[in-house]
């Protein structure tokens, strides 16, 4: 049973659609050599249009190329906080991200037109059509006598278009990873196409060197402004401490602190006599109601009024301290103590209000006096750290620094780049 699924299975070499299926070599060959000429002819046809396409139609073009890396570190010293005043100011100059735009500023219209006029590319006829005599096109259509119309002068608009046109199509740079910039050129003279690389790259580090300069200036003339600014205002609280000091006493700070003692003073001293005045009353309240004045009498006196056994009231009531039973003052006695009371009150009252007013004229000259000092102070710190950064920048905007390492010079390529010739005769 086995055979017999194998010879199911199996291809019959008598089946129609299997036999053609195969192919013959020997046919092949035979229907390839009878049509020999037409292959030929055909083959000859497609080497000369290629020749004709390698040789008269496309321009060879030499490819040259230099490379360089930016310089992105800075070269001033780091001051502090307050040594990047000119960073605020939006003047500081950081080469972050130069590389990444650079590409853009190459390509640029007005970088273009700036390295036209060095490299003098308007004089090429590569880059300037309306200097280029006829070409192979047109030596072609010649041949072929084919008429060529009269062409029009081009203005100068449209030859500068044209110039941008075909450096941008023939110009290119490469920012690699590394930080590395390539600039290839291709023109159709070697060593013009390698002089183009190099000049783009010096024009690059040129622009650059000259606007680091020009920040660099920048930050100094802000900074001398400020300067200029920062010694006018120490000048000026200069000034102001010397008027004051000539209206005002500089030592008002201690002035103030001994007036200050001295009301507080003045006032235990008027608290006693207005207790003086309340002991005086009662005496004359328990004489005229004819109440008792025995010891008993005495010692609550004492105990509600503590000020009746000091020193200075029994003066007042003509009577010495070592008294411990007094006894009840005349009306007289108390009249003459009360008038001498009130008129030592006046007079200490009204010392009080002059000492309080001198206080607070004393208070208001010390918190101008504090005041101006902290404004010299906070001036003098701003003018030495100015002074300082200004001449930082000073010194090291004297000396040129490179703002890029040359890596590679561009030379004249010794074979063209394109067209590749054999590739297009082998295709």
């Amino acid at each position: 049973m086995t055979a017999d699924l194998v010879k199911i299975h199996a291809p019959s070499t008598d089946n129609p659609a299997y036999q053609d299926d195969e192919i013959d070599l020997g046919e092949l060959f035979a229907t390839l050599w009878a049509r020999k000429f037409f292959i030929v002819a055909l083959a000859s046809i497609t080497l000369s249009l290629a020749a004709v396409y390698a040789f008269f139609v496309v321009k060879p073009l030499y490819e040259s190329q230099s490379s360089f890396v930016l310089n992105e570190k800075s070269n001033l010293p780091n001051l502090g906080d307050l040594g990047s005043l000119a960073s605020l100011a939006g003047l500081a100059g950081g080469g972050q991200g130069k590389a990444a735009t650079l590409m853009d500023r190459i390509l640029s219209r007005g970088f273009i037109v700036e390295l036209a006029e060095h490299s003098e590319l308007s004089n090429d006829p590569f880059f300037n059509p309306a200097l280029s005599g006829p070409g192979k096109r047109d030596r072609l259509r010649s041949l072929l006598g084919i008429s060529n119309s009269e062409k029009t002068p081009l203005t100068s608009d449209q030859i500068t278009a044209s110039l941008v046109g075909t450096f941008r199509k023939t110009v290119t740079v490469d920012v690699k990873s590394n930080g590395l910039i390539e600039i290839k050129t291709q023109h159709s003279d070697p060593r013009k196409a390698a002089r183009l690389a190099n000049d783009i790259v010096t024009k690059v580090l040129d622009d650059l060197l000259l606007e680091k300069r020009s920040k660099d200036r920048q930050q100094i003339e802000y900074l001398a402004s400020e300067l200029f600014i920062a010694q006018a205002k120490l000048e000026t609280a200069a000034q102001d401490m010397q008027a004051y000091a000539i209206e005002n006493n500089l030592a008002v700070t201690q002035e103030f602190q001994r007036a200050s003692v001295q009301l507080s003073r003045i006032r235990e001293t008027v608290k006693t006599l207005e207790g003086y005045n309340q002991i005086i009353v009662f005496l004359k309240q328990t004489r005229s109601q004819n109440a008792q004045w025995d010891d008993a009498a005495r010692k609550s006196a004492f105990a509600n009024f503590p000020a009746a056994q000091d020193q200075g009231f029994h003066s007042l009531m003509g009577r010495s301290s070592k008294n411990t039973r007094p006894n009840l003052p005349s009306e007289n006695t108390l009249n003459k103590a009360a008038l001498q009371i009130n008129q030592r009150l006046e007079r200490v009252r009204q010392s009080m209000t002059e000492l309080e007013v001198q206080a607070k004229r004393d208070a208001e000259n010390a918190v101008k006096l504090a005041g101006l000092q902290r404004t010299i102070k906070v001036q003098e710190t701003v003018y030495d750290v100015l002074v300082r950064q200004f001449e930082t920048h000073n010194l090291t905007s004297g000396y040129q620094t490179d703002v890029g390492d040359l890596y590679e010079v561009a030379v004249p390529a010794l074979e063209p780049t394109t067209p590749k010739i054999t590739l297009i005769l082998a295709l």
